[in-house]
Formats: C-alpha cells, structure tokens, sequence
C-alpha cells in the first residue's frame, strides 16, 4: 500500500522514503491508485503527464527557432514530434511540421484545460498562432499558493509536484550521462584523434554535448523551481540548486591519478541514493556509486 503525502513516496508497513522514481514510474504509480479518489488522481495525472510532454517540446521548438541547429537531444524530439524519420530532424521542413504539431497538441490540451478549471480563463494571455511556443501553459506551479486555491488547482498541485520530482530525477540521470560521453570523447580526442578534419569534427561533437549538458541542466532547474512553487524548501538537501560550474563528473573511463579520490563529484552524482537508509546501508551504496 502506498499514500501521497508530501509528494514523496513512502511505504505504509515501514515508513522510510524508497528513493527517487523516474517521471514514467511515478506515473505509473498514479494511474495505478485504488482509492476512492482514484478516478480524479488518473485524470489529473494524465493531465499534467501530457502537460510536461508539452512544456518539453515548446522548449525544444523555441531553442531550435532561435539556434543554428538542433542539439543530440533535441534531434531525437523533434523525430518524435513529428513522427517521422524522413529527411531528418535538421530539415527545416521537419522543424516547421515540429511547430506545426506542437501548436495542434497545445490546442487539444488547452481545450481540455478550460474544461476541466474554467476559472483559468482570465490568466490564459493570447499567443500570435504563429509562434505557439511563446504560450504559458499556467500549470498550478505558475500561481502562488493563494491563488491556486482560489482556481481550484489545490489537488492538481499535489500530482504536479510529484510528476516534476521525477523530471527532475531524468534530468539529473540525463545530465550524468552526458557528461560522462563528453568525458569519454574529450578523452578519446586527445589520445585517438589526429588530423585537421578528425579533429574539427571532434570538437563539433563536444560542442553539442557541452549543449547537452546545458539542456539536462534547464530541464532540472525549471522542474526544480517548479517544485519550489509548489512547496520544495530551498534549502532542501535532495533537490539542490544547480550552478553552471558544476556540470562536470570525474571521468570513469580513465585513469585515476593522484589526489583523485580527495576530489568529489558534484552533488547530483549522489542524489539518487535512497532516502532513508541505514548507516551502513548508506556507506555501503556510496562506495558503490563511486567505484
């Protein structure tokens, strides 16, 4: 048995956190509630699950709108966006089928959106129709708390905070992963790579990962401040603020010399450890992570 309480996941036989859960498994676990107010917690959940889609490609169009090209990440949602793998996410025929889409997914939800909270219609502002990634979604973490009881978006809040700890779970494992390839490329480039050619072509694909790396870090903070809005302390030790000196990780993949071990990995490197274990349970897990 499971209860929501405090947006974190606990279990009722023994009480202590069972750690962090990837957006899909919390929403999993919403869909699968069995209370009496099942019906209107899968609603929600699903509702604030296409919601998080959505916010994701408006990002994606926007950048790509305002950047040369797409990033790794953004080539492969923007193939998803637009359901094709013709031509190639770089086309400027698929980025404009991408904002085509995105404005047509946003219409649905909307509608939707002002069945559902019809009070929300006077904080909607209007969006020009031809760049639908300028809209504000105006999720409960867009409202002060005052205001979200007064819009009916209280329980909303609540499935919304607990949908955004696991997007902030994804960014944090996205942003490790790619700083590890990035670790494993530079490295690669200094003792493999050699030539003009080989070497521009090199440094182009750091730079885009760098470009990851910038991405996993926006997508975490807006879930962060999200999550802030909705109650999240600031000085909570789980969900820490993210700065931009601290997008790096020791790199695994070479050898380590002296003074290394003195050196710690940022604190995202250690957050997905369970809450709630036992001391040695804890150390134990550490010298894991970091081995």
């Amino acid at each position: 048995m499971r209860h929501i309480c405090n947006c974190f996941a606990f279990e009722a036989t023994e009480g202590h956190y069972i750690g962090p859960r990837t957006q899909k498994q919390k929403l999993q676990s919403l869909l699968a509630a069995d209370d009496d107010s099942s019906t209107h917690v899968k609603d929600s959940a699903a509702f604030i699950n296409v919601a998080l889609r959505l916010e994701t490609d408006r990002y994606v169009v926007k950048h790509i709108f305002n950047a040369c090209r797409p990033t790794l990440l953004h080539r492969e949602q923007l193939v998803r966006l637009v359901k094709t793998k013709d031509g190639g996410p770089s086309d400027a025929t698929s980025v404009s089928r991408a904002r085509a889409k995105f404005s047509r997914d946003l219409n649905a939800w909307r509608k939707v959106q002002l069945q559902r909270y019809p009070k929300l219609r006077d904080h909607i502002p209007l969006v020009d129709s031809a760049t639908p990634e300028e809209a504000q979604l105006q999720l409960p973490s867009a409202f002060t708390t005052e205001l979200r009881q007064s819009l009916g978006l209280t329980q909303l809040a609540i499935i919304e905070y607990e949908l955004r700890e696991g997007q902030a779970h994804d960014a944090l494992q996205a942003l490790r992963q790619v700083i590890q390839e990035f670790n494993y490329n530079l490295l690669d480039k200094k003792n493999n790579v050699h030539g003009i050619a080989a070497t521009l072509r090199s440094e182009s694909f750091l730079r885009v990962l760098t470009s990851d790396k910038q991405i996993a870090a926006t997508t975490y903070r807006r879930s962060r401040n999200a999550m802030l809005s909705l109650g999240l302390s600031e000085t909570d030790s789980h969900w820490r603020e993210l700065r931009d000196d601290e997008l790096w990780g020791k790199n695994v993949s070479a050898v380590r010399s002296m003074g290394d071990s003195k050196r710690r990995d940022p604190w995202f490197w250690h957050v997905v450890a369970p809450r709630g274990l036992l001391k040695e349970k804890e150390e134990e897990w550490s010298l894991d992570s970091e081995s």
